[in-house]
């Protein structure tokens, strides 16, 4: 049986207070954040979180609120704002992220009032704002905050040892990438059409994503077919326990080609083979293509967790489905 929320009687007085972020509060926020989430993977320290919430976002600034209690920070909620493309138009989304309590005042209704001040605050400039939480998080986030489920994102994942590849591709080469420049954004605007709904890659967005996050080390190519600039995949290596996981973050082709989609997905998953990997996986959301390309050589979904939106702008409701928005693990700052 679920534990029923309660909501504490909420004033702004001198012992609880609701604010936004002021700086040297990050210290504060990262000590309860590693409080909170204990995982293994929680990589975020200093340089992340300048990175997240102050660096060189082009898409504008995000909103970072905190809950103080006797002048100590108890709870923090923040949204980052994105830029995509609906319908070919630029719009500006957010995601929502790092919702934290500490544990002696959760299930208080503290996240309510933080976060109804958070997306009022959010939903000044941005159409709708999403994320894609943990099972306590995804309750809380519709219980007090209207969110709807969008889609299941799911896992895609391929078992090396079982599945013995080879790289049957004569055409399709790989090349590392120091920096992004204008022919991905050339590439990115060529495409503006292939998705309904897509984050705008665009050389600002993709070195601030990749090149610039200092916790990450991204193994980031250029996609050739011959000597022909087709795109681009990015690769990042993870350890858990005693596998090594290969993960396609991000993936970008210029081209309609069944064929060519299946070169490219063989060539990028040997690639990460030849790195000794024991599995490769990928989020696959909205690209039919690629999805294709990836049942042919055996990735099975693994598992799935829920996409959820709240939608300020009433034009967006009824008109987001998993076939419609392009989404991989790059969309994803938290996670990957």
């Amino acid at each position: 049986m679920q534990k029923k929320l309660s909501i504490i009687k909420y004033s702004n007085t001198q012992e609880f207070k609701i604010r936004k972020y002021i700086k040297g509060d990050e210290l504060s926020i990262l000590k309860l954040d590693r409080f909170v989430e204990t995982h293994k993977w929680n990589r975020r320290n200093l340089k992340n979180w300048f990175w997240k919430y102050k660096g060189k976002n082009s898409s504008g600034k995000s909103k970072v609120y905190v809950c103080e209690y006797k002048k100590k920070i108890i709870a923090t909620f923040a949204t980052i704002p994105l830029e995509y493309i609906f319908n070919k138009k630029k719009v500006t989304f957010s995601n929502s992220i790092a919702m934290i309590v500490h544990p002696k005042y959760q299930d208080k209704g503290i996240i309510k009032y933080l976060g109804d001040k958070l997306l009022s605050d959010t939903q000044s400039s941005s159409k709708l704002v999403f994320g894609y939480p943990n099972e306590r998080s995804h309750r809380l986030h519709k219980i007090f905050f209207d969110y709807q489920d969008c889609f299941k994102q799911k896992l895609f994942e391929l078992n090396v040892k079982r599945n013995q590849l080879k790289n049957d591709s004569n055409f399709i080469s790989l090349k590392k990438i120091n920096k992004f420049s204008s022919v991905h954004s050339k590439i990115f605007k060529k495409n503006i059409a292939k998705f309904k709904i897509q984050k705008i890659r665009d050389s600002s967005y993709l070195n601030w994503r990749y090149i610039d996050r200092p916790d990450i080390e991204y193994l980031c190519h250029n996609i050739y077919l011959k000597n022909k600039f087709l795109g681009y995949v990015i690769f990042k290596l993870y350890q858990k326990e005693k596998n090594l996981y290969g993960h396609i973050i991000d993936f970008y082709l210029d081209t309609k080609s069944q064929n060519i989609y299946d070169e490219t997905i063989m060539a990028s998953t040997y690639f990460l083979t030849k790195l000794k990997v024991d599995y490769v996986s990928c989020w696959c959301n909205g690209d039919l293509l690629f999805a294709k390309s990836l049942k042919k050589i055996n990735f099975k979904v693994v598992s799935s967790r829920p996409f959820i939106c709240k939608i300020f702008d009433k034009k967006y409701k009824k008109k987001i489905t998993a076939k419609d928005w392009f989404f991989t693990m790059g969309d994803s700052l938290e996670v990957y």
